[in-house]
């Protein structure tokens, strides 16, 4: 099934509840979530044993009276007396894979984050309003335990993480783990770790930014995989899918996607955001 066949299909089910909520599809659905007017949800495709897409749909709604403050204050670094000196990760929604997903692909869970007033670098870069689709391959747990140090507590006034969990995002990689044309900066974040950028991505050389592929790390392993796309991208009914840059080798031997696609259905008003093109890579050697 091509992504616009599964974009139809999708839209499909989603009028169907009991079909989007499906435990045993071919294609399956987590509930939805609240962002503005709109909702979000995650969903996978699994045929036999081979996983086919994973991603996340929304509609138009999202757009909608979605917040505008800096972030949730989830991850915020405090001062003593409360004041926020460092705004963190936007408005963080949370979902478990399907079980489809789960089985057949080392993702753990995925989180979307609405940035309405961007993130850092202080470049102002990545300031434009923008979502951040992190699909995790370390649990729930590993990334909660990245925590958000108070302001006394930070490595330094640009590093937002403390001394001890910084060392720990910045563990290099093994270099068959080490995607190719991505450099650290050491661009860390509470809750996320440690981002690997693509130096050679439009943004980096003269020209705005409006979609990027980022991985992450932890503890010297790839950690997440991003797809970071600006809501004017969005907005402009993108149909298109693009290469990921796949390391030779990953933290435990599977099934990861060297795709990532950006589609708009005018009708019935949704977008969706999706992992494809799934390619099997060994274990790192750990070299």
């Amino acid at each position: 099934m091509n992504n616009k066949a599964l974009l139809i299909f999708a839209s499909v089910l989603l009028l169907f509840p009991t079909l989007t909520w499906s435990k045993g599809g071919i294609i399956q659905f987590s509930k939805p979530q609240s962002l503005g007017d709109g909702e979000i949800r995650v969903f996978g495709t699994v045929i036999g044993r081979y996983p086919v897409s994973v991603g996340i749909l929304f509609d138009g709604g999202v757009f909608s009276n979605a917040p505008t403050t800096e972030s949730d204050g989830k991850w915020d670094i405090l001062d003593a007396a409360g004041n926020v000196t460092w705004y963190c990760c936007g408005h963080e929604l949370d979902f478990d894979v399907p079980d489809n997903v789960r089985r057949a692909t080392a993702f753990e869970h995925i989180v979307v984050n609405w940035n309405p007033q961007g993130h850092p670098p202080p470049t102002g870069i990545y300031r434009p309003p923008h979502f951040d689709f992190h699909f995790y391959t370390i649990s729930r747990e590993e990334r909660y335990a990245i925590e958000a140090p108070t302001a006394e507590e930070m490595c330094a006034v640009d590093i937002p993480l403390s001394c001890e969990n910084f060392d720990l995002a910045m563990q290099p990689l093994p270099a068959d783990m080490m995607p190719p044309q991505h450099t650290s900066v050491g661009a860390v974040e509470p809750a996320m770790g440690n981002h690997l950028l693509d130096l050679s991505s439009p943004e980096f050389n003269g020209e705005l930014f409006t979609h990027t592929w980022i991985f992450g790390t932890w503890k010297g392993a790839l950690s997440f995989w991003e797809p970071m796309i600006t809501q004017d991208f969005l907005l402009s009914a993108p149909n298109a899918y693009y290469d990921v840059t796949l390391p030779a080798a990953a933290p435990e031997a599977g099934f990861y996607p060297s795709k990532y696609g950006i589609f708009y259905l005018q009708q019935p008003d949704l977008y969706m955001v999706v992992l494809s093109g799934f390619v099997w890579l060994p274990e790192s050697a750990g070299l």
